[in-house]
């Protein structure tokens, strides 16, 4: 499908979000009309600013029922948010469901690195536009990109390349794959959205499912179901591991592994070792992180100085386990983004060799949380826990009182932080680390970040 078919097709966008409207930009910029159905009301969508559309070229269908009419139409542009499943019985069987995703990985001239996982994808697309801006005209875009894929589609050329953050839910239904796809640790999530874990790891199969031996397909060897998704299609296979394993059975396949600090790599006939001691992102998965970026840097001939560079200067993103401020003897760590309990342990695990204070729970997306339960009872290193939100008070009951302190169970940020001031003892790391989603208490993981960094920073303002 590319825009002179578009130009002969009734269009509906199915969700105003950030997706919807740059579909809605990109249709209104080459004349085509279109109908945007939304479960939110017109003043709802007002209240946000979405409704500035040209009346010639847009129409709505809103509130209740605004699924009513989608059976009109013969393309239905899905926002990444709305479940396939759901939608189906008001779907035109002869309709033709694309994305932005969809649409753009069809009509894209450059080639395309693709990330996806549960954790981590935001600092290696981050880290891999950087690495590969040193030497190629980049677009960094999709979950984390300040502009939409198509915003910029038609800026394109067969000698750029665009480097695309990837959830399962742009991955579900897309029919290609990119020239390099990027699978990191994959454990569950999404839960709410899926309907099971299968579901959740198969629809990210097509980061790699269609790819030709031409392309590349980098997947973590230490989580099975990143190398069951890695095993999908034809594209060449590079594994990372940070759990050591025999020398020579590693370095029998092409791919990387980190021993200590030092990153041992075998790319067809290069073996290189790099040290990454310096750098600035924390945590052994971000040394997972690390490897997948510098495996894919190197498959475009970026130089092993110019990686160490980066690698160097490198700070990750804002909420990623960021450095917030040092009060007396605490650590004030920010990793507000994380919405899985395998990222809460992941966190916890960056921080061996420190006392902690974790703060976690959040919204109950039916995620199975008994492991993190577990990392808090058996980590000596974590002394204490603040619980907060719908999963707090599930998991408040089952720490255990003989080894932790439980400070309190918190259905407000701002209240959980005063207990933290009131204190007496401190801690190395305060750890916020939530390992659940933000919708029970904040409008998004980006509010609840923001909130415990400016309770952070008016606190230190006090000491």
């Amino acid at each position: 499908m590319d825009i002179l078919q578009l130009q002969q097709k009734t269009v509906a966008i199915l969700g105003l979000g950030q997706e919807g409207q740059a579909i809605a930009r990109y249709l209104i910029k080459h004349q085509i009309k279109f109908t945007i159905f939304d479960q939110r009301t017109e003043d709802q969508l007002n209240q946000i600013g979405n409704l500035n559309l040209p009346t010639e070229q847009a129409s709505f269908s809103l509130g209740q029922n605004y699924l009513s009419k989608l059976k009109d139409f013969e393309i239905i542009f899905r926002s990444p948010g709305i479940s396939l499943t759901k939608i189906q019985e008001y779907i035109n069987p002869q309709a033709q469901i694309l994305s932005q995703t969809k649409y753009f990985f069809a009509n894209c001239p450059a080639k395309i690195v693709g990330i996806t996982g549960t954790k981590g994808k935001g600092t290696t697309s981050a880290l891999i536009y950087n690495l590969l801006k040193t030497k190629y005209n980049c677009y960094l875009t999709g979950n984390i990109g300040k502009d939409q894929p198509l915003d910029f589609l038609e800026e394109l050329t067969s000698d750029d390349f665009v480097i695309y953050e990837m959830s399962s839910f742009q991955l579900q239904d897309l029919e290609q794959s990119p020239h390099i796809g990027v699978c990191l640790m994959v454990t569950s999530d999404h839960l709410d959205y899926h309907q099971d874990l299968h579901e959740y790891h198969t629809a990210k199969e097509s980061i790699c499912k269609f790819q030709t031996p031409k392309d590349y397909v980098i997947f973590n060897q230490d989580y099975p179901a990143s190398v069951e998704i890695g095993q999908s299609g034809d594209g060449q296979k590079l594994t990372f591991s940070t759990q050591a394993k025999d020398f020579a059975e590693l370095m029998s396949s092409n791919g990387s592994f980190v021993i200590d600090e030092q990153l041992f790599i075998k790319l067809n006939r290069q073996e290189l070792q790099i040290n990454i001691t310096d750098r600035k992102i924390v945590g052994v998965h971000n040394k997972q992180n690390i490897s997948a970026a510098i495996l894919t840097a190197l498959i475009l001939e970026i130089k092993p100085e110019q990686i160490l560079e980066v690698l160097a200067q490198y700070r990750g993103l804002p909420y990623r386990l960021e450095p917030v401020a040092q009060i007396g003897q605490s650590k004030f760590i920010n990793d507000g983004v994380s919405t899985s309990p395998d990222s809460a342990i992941a966190a916890i695990k960056a921080f061996p060799h420190n006392s902690i204070l974790a703060i976690v729970g959040g919204y109950d997306k039916g995620l199975d949380f008994s492991h993190l339960v577990d990392e808090l009872n058996t980590n000596n290193n974590v002394k204490a826990v603040i619980t907060l939100g719908q999963t707090g008070a599930l998991i408040a009951p089952q720490l255990d009182k003989n080894k932790l302190q439980h400070f309190g169970q918190f259905t407000n940020l701002a209240k959980a932080f005063d207990k933290i001031t009131t204190l007496n003892q401190d801690f190395d790391v305060v750890l916020f680390s939530p390992g659940f989603a933000s919708f029970d208490m904040f409008k998004n993981t980006y509010d609840r970040s923001e909130q415990f960094s400016t309770l952070v920073k008016e606190y230190a303002k006090q000491k």
